[in-house]
């Protein structure tokens, strides 16, 4: 095996004369030689001892809203609509006794009371463990009422399961189980690991990467009163400011071992500290478990480095749910899991946080999915990206019925044409335009004006409910079609443009200035097939956006073919990132003359950690290898190379069946196929597990 910086340099910029990994075990020993990501893949955490039930969603909504007071009372400048739901707090959890069992031990999230066979027993709580001694009897009754925003949930740390539940109102509830410990795993986040800060000059420390976690600080003048002033930041001068700054206050704590730790996690790739000599500094970096890799290795060694930190910035904003990001925003929004779920199933194969993320935005009070119409379309569409790639038929028979309402109620915003136009809703989002519509950073739409990119987003929506509601048998399938036929017809009217063969702003006008109708009606299904040229020239010249939309505009120029070019764009705007070395992937790209931190009209308003800036992780090994699924969970995938000037690429997926691995060259393919899995090629078709080679 060998890393980086063995090889030598091609004339090529950005290229090495390194031959393709042997396996996946190599290729995956390559890409951690690159230290993008110095966390391990296993951190280490106390083994999990109960097994937790909760209703549907309530785990989810609470994870929800631990990470949005944490993060309010972490940052500034937060703006986070209001609407999603708190859990409900009640529930009656039921199950069969066994027949020695005398001594029951629960934990429970609020009050309990305990029947036995219809009897109310007397129950004790020691260090929060509630205790039932049973003298007899058949089936034990447990009733959990929890504080306002608490989920009822209980906790066991012997019995094997068998728990049913029931709500207030005496419904049945299909419990979800949980892994945790006396304490409820909805309170809990990811497991810590200790990274070391290095001391670059007198009081300022730097991280080996940027993390999320909390800072330690042993000092040589460890007396309570003389308290160490510290400021954190993403850079060094964010970390060096002492005004603008996006995380608020950092208050430390005293300890007993003679030094401070910050009250709550922060980002930090730099901190500043003055007043008492600092002897060592620290961060408990809150960390994703890593236990199934992904991979992308080519002779470039510039795409390399961005496929790992895309993937590294995507892990960090992996904290029990998908975050925007580590610094100021450090909840979730739709938009980057709509994104993130293809690099997430790419980078690491944890369909549990997407699924997760899916049921806690779901669920809502009132209004909009983030208090932004757009953002419930992209919660459908995000729906059928995670069927695709995660193929988790138990979350759609859970969710269909929450999918159909979702678009229920939306579809009551589309007229007789099946033109969407969303009215404003209490919580909308604060920088959102009429009709609480986003679309993207920098986009203003004209109100009262029917906006062509919305309504391929609407149809792109209603076509996701069609496939997944339809999947799961659901009866209103056919009905979401036959809308977003409707409404297909009228964008190809109102629309499509003949003349120039381009697709026009509005509607209702002759303007085409803008890129996104004509990106998001090819990933919708709308574009003419017989016109493929004017559409591929208006994307190649659109490349403005934030990373979020620019790498959907990418995937559609793949779509329509064009994706040798697409892959020098993924190198030229994400390599401009690279250069900058934050070691993570923005919210925006670099401007010219600007500062790289500016947004927002503050110093440091960009988050240099971003969710949906994490496009490369899926985009390089779709664009250069064509490797994707074709059935739901990659039950079947196809491998399709593409390399250009490449000599050669490589990847392993981590797909629900095992790991794909692709080695291409420009004169051979190798493809492993996993059990459980078909790759597909034309009409040949390979069952896993096998090799495949042409």
């Amino acid at each position: 095996m060998s890393g980086v910086d063995t090889t030598q340099a091609d004339p090529r910029a950005g290229a090495v004369q390194e031959g393709p990994p042997a396996d996946a075990a190599e290729l995956l020993a390559r890409v951690r030689a690159r230290a993008a990501d110095p966390l391990p893949d296993d951190p280490a955490s106390t083994a999990p001892t109960h097994r937790w039930w909760y209703g549907p969603g309530e785990y989810e909504s609470a994870v929800l809203d631990r990470l949005v007071r944490e993060g309010r009372a972490a940052a500034r400048h937060v703006h986070y609509s209001d609407n999603y739901a708190r859990p409900t707090g009640r529930a009656l959890f039921a199950r069969s006794l066994g027949s020695d069992e005398r001594d029951l031990r629960l934990s429970a999230t609020g009050r309990v009371s305990v029947r036995v066979d219809g009897i109310e027993v007397p129950v004790d709580q020691v260090d929060g463990v509630w205790r039932v001694v049973v003298e007899h009897g058949e089936r034990v009754e447990v009733d959990v009422l929890a504080a306002d925003g608490v989920p009822a949930a209980i906790g066991e740390e012997s019995y094997g399961g068998g728990w049913e539940g029931r709500d207030g109102s005496g419904a049945s509830l299909a419990l979800i189980e949980r892994p945790g410990g006396e304490r409820a795993p909805h309170e809990l986040g990811e497991p810590t690991t200790p990274v070391t800060l290095r001391e670059a000059e007198a009081g300022l420390w730097i991280a080996p990467a940027p993390v999320l976690g909390t800072v330690e600080l042993l000092s040589d003048e460890p007396q309570p009163g003389r308290r160490p002033a510290l400021t954190v930041g993403e850079s060094i001068a964010e970390a060096e400011a002492t005004d603008g700054i996006e995380e608020s206050v950092t208050d430390l704590v005293h300890d007993d071992r003679g030094g401070w730790r910050s009250r709550r996690p922060v980002a930090v790739a730099a901190l500043r500290i003055r007043g008492p000599r600092v002897r060592s500094a620290r961060v408990h970096a809150s960390v994703r478990p890593a236990p199934r890799r992904g991979g992308f290795l080519c002779d470039d060694e510039t795409l390399n480095r961005v496929w790992a930190v895309s993937t590294y910035t995507l892990r960090l904003c992996m904290q029990s749910l998908l975050v925007d990001g580590i610094k100021r925003d450090r909840m979730p929004w739709i938009g980057d899991q709509a994104l993130a779920i293809a690099s997430n199933a790419y980078g690491f194969g944890d369909g549990g946080i997407a699924r997760d993320g899916l049921v806690a935005l779901g669920r809502l009070r009132h209004g909009y999915v983030n208090g932004i119409s757009d953002y419930s379309l992209w919660w459908v569409i995000a729906q059928a990206a995670y069927l695709e790639h995660f193929g988790d038929e138990a979350h759609l028979a859970r969710e269909a019925g929450a999918i159909a309402v979702a678009v229920e109620r939306l579809a009551e915003h589309a007229g007789d044409d099946g033109v969407f136009r969303p009215a404003v809703q209490r919580d909308g989002f604060i920088d959102a335009g009429a009709g609480s519509v986003f679309l993207d950073w920098g986009v203003e739409l004209e109100p009262g004006r029917d906006s062509t990119a919305v309504q391929a987003l609407w149809h792109w929506a209603l076509r996701s409910a069609a496939t997944v509601l339809g999947r799961a048998g659901h009866p209103s399938a056919s009905r979401w079609q036959v809308l977003a036929d409707r409404t297909g017809d009228t964008l190809r009217t109102h629309g499509w443009h003949d003349a120039t063969e381009r697709w026009r702003t509005y509607l209702d006008g002759k303007e085409i200035d803008s890129p996104y109708p004509a990106f998001l009606a090819v990933l919708a299904g709308l574009h003419p097939p017989e016109h493929p040229g004017a559409t591929r020239d208006l994307l190649s010249a659109g490349t403005r956006g934030t990373p979020f939309m620019l790498a959907f505009a990418l995937r559609a120029r793949a779509a329509l073919g064009d994706r040798v070019d697409a892959v020098r764009v993924v190198r030229e705007r994400w390599g401009a990132m690279l250069d900058a070395g934050s070691g993570t992937f923005w919210e925006e790209f670099p401007r010219e003359g600007a500062s790289p931190y500016e947004l927002y009209g503050r110093p440091f308003g960009k988050s240099l950690c971003h969710g949906w800036s994490t496009g490369p992780t899926a985009l390089l090994p779709e664009l250069v290898l064509g490797v994707r699924p074709v059935k739901a969970g990659w039950r079947e995938f196809v491998v399709d190379p593409e390399l250009g000037e490449l000599g050669w690429a490589a990847a392993t997926v981590p797909t629900p069946h095992g790991a794909v691995f692709v080695v291409a060259r420009p004169d051979a393919v190798e493809v492993g196929v996993p059990e459980g899995s078909a790759l597909v090629r034309g009409a040949e078709r390979w069952e896993g597990p096998c090799s495949v080679s042409w």
